[in-house]
């Protein structure tokens, strides 16, 4: 037989969950798994199960793990046994011989057959959860490297969508997902058409309209798969995006899709406002540039936006230890500015921290709310609220210090008390003579040896000495945290149990920033 593939269940597409196939599975050559037929196909998830009647308890497309241990005396009613699995939504058998049955018994492998589902056999020495275990892992894995993916090409499509360019971000957006992009009105005129292996989407969007349908929807045209996505009105008009390729569309893709339409919609349906912006922008650097500010009006114009009926601001750091942590805070801040008709005020400072501006009346509360789930992953150090035009670069950096003093996942207000003590020359000195040896240790060995001791003690000092939260920040096991944490104090010759010496070493740190 020729290795037939039974065609995907419609269910299996847009799930969350990526599938897997047999085909792969029966390639892990440590699981020694026979098959006792030539189907093929995708599932979910795999289970065991050895009820008689098991239809309540099947996930669906799942792949069914058995010993056939009900069936011993009954062989014969192994046949209406797959009927009731393939009914429950099973995709697959895999058999375990060598306890109730010797081999794989013919009237499951009919039936099997008979509604084209792959069969397997595991021998005796192989553990079900050792073939349990090698699938969930696997579907770790891809559901990581899945979510690597997606936030790498939004992160793109966020780039290509600040050069104004709509064609280029659906180009990047048609070469990340490998499929055709086109964009049409309701009035059947193609405004941007990106083909894409031989398929036109253009087309297909305009047939679309033109058998009235205007709406977003999932459809199909032969091998091709389509996804309408009905972008946001402007008076009686409204523009949709189609995207076409020959496969379907899984949930993080659609994600993208939907990421994409929206900043497309930015782009064609709000050239004005954009323009608008634009030209306030430059003539704001054309005043600056030339030294016609008439009294700050030029700034004072652009920063109405920002202050509060008094005039005030409110400065805010925020520090992340990964820089992908970072632009997930400023995306979520300006999402919500946006549903508020909240204008964003931001600046890069250093790789790992940016400067926001508030308006006067926001309280710390409503501030680190702003920034959502995403406040857990950085340090948000905010300042009092001030007069707009008091703002300076010396209030900004001691911003800068208090962030870097400031554990991941907490934030300062203007009333906490101040660190600023230990940049005065002669508490640096004291500390330069105490502690600071132990980091310079460290940072020659990572720079040798291409650790990260230094990094580690660091994050283990701001986080209040919890392993469990430095292995996370660190991306690392808890278990490597500790080993570390043990090189170091027999390196360095400190005691990290010592409440006092973490707390001298951590001033160390907040005084090297």
């Amino acid at each position: 037989m020729a290795n037939p593939v039974r065609a995907a269940e419609p269910a299996l597409a847009g799930t969350a969950t990526s599938p897997l196939t047999t085909d792969w599975l029966l390639q892990r050559q440590s699981l020694e798994l026979t098959p006792h037929n030539g189907w093929s196909t995708q599932f979910l998830d795999i289970q065991t199960n050895e009820l008689k009647k098991p239809a309540d308890f099947i996930i669906a497309n799942s792949i069914i793990l058995t010993l056939g241990m009900s069936f011993t005396d009954t062989p014969e009613a192994l046949g209406d046994y797959v009927d009731t699995l393939v009914h429950a939504g099973a995709v697959a058998i895999g058999f375990g011989t060598g306890y109730a049955f010797e081999t794989v018994p013919q009237p499951l492998l009919d039936a099997a057959e008979r509604h084209r589902i792959p069969v397997f056999e595991v021998p005796p020495h192989i553990p079900f959860i050792s073939v349990i275990h090698a699938v969930h892992k696997e579907q770790a894995r891809r559901a990581a490297q899945g979510e690597r993916w997606q936030q790498r090409v939004q992160q793109q499509l966020n780039k290509d969508a600040v050069s104004g360019d709509v064609h280029r971000l659906l180009g990047s957006a048609s070469a990340s997902l490998q499929a055709a992009i086109a964009i049409a009105d309701n009035d059947a005129r193609v405004l941007v058409n990106v083909p894409f292996d031989g398929i036109d989407a253009g087309e297909l969007v305009v047939a679309d309209i033109a058998a009235g349908h205007r709406h977003s929807r999932a459809g199909r045209t032969g091998e091709l798969v389509h996804l309408t996505q009905r972008l946001s009105e402007q008076g009686d008009r409204v523009n949709l995006m189609m995207v076409v390729r020959r496969s379907s569309f899984h949930t993080r893709e659609r994600s993208v899709l939907q990421h994409c339409g929206g900043l497309a919609d930015i782009l064609l349906q709000r050239p004005t406002f954009l323009r608008a912006a634009r030209s306030e922008m430059n003539s704001l650097a054309l005043a600056l540039l030339l030294g016609i500010d008439q009294e700050g009006s030029s700034v004072a114009h652009a920063m109405r936006h920002a202050v509060d009926s008094q005039g005030r601001v409110r400065a805010v750091v925020v520090r992340a230890d990964d820089p992908a942590a970072l632009m997930a805070a400023r995306t979520t801040l300006d999402s919500r500015l946006q549903a508020h008709s909240r204008a964003l005020f931001s600046l890069p400072l250093e790789t790992d921290m940016q400067l926001f501006l508030f308006r006067g009346s926001r309280d710390d509360h409503d501030i680190v709310e702003h920034f959502g789930p995403e406040a857990r992953e950085v340090a948000i150090a905010m300042g009092a609220a001030i007069r707009w035009n008091e703002l300076s670069r010396e209030h900004v950096a001691e911003l800068m210090r208090r962030a870097r003093a400031t554990a991941t996942g907490a934030h300062v207000g203007p009333f906490n008390v101040k660190a600023s003590w230990l940049h005065r020359p002669e508490v640096l000195s004291a500390l330069q003579a105490r502690g600071a040896e132990t980091f310079d240790v460290l940072s020659a060995a990572d720079e040798r040896d291409g650790t990260e001791y230094a990094r580690t003690l660091e994050l283990y000092l701001r986080l209040g000495g919890h392993i469990g939260d430095t292995a996370a920040a660190l991306g690392a096991h808890r278990h490597t945290v500790r080993s570390r944490l043990a090189h170091i104090s027999e390196t360095c010759n400190v005691d990290l149990s010592d409440a006092v010496i973490r707390a001298e070493l951590l001033f160390v740190v907040i005084a090297r920033d």
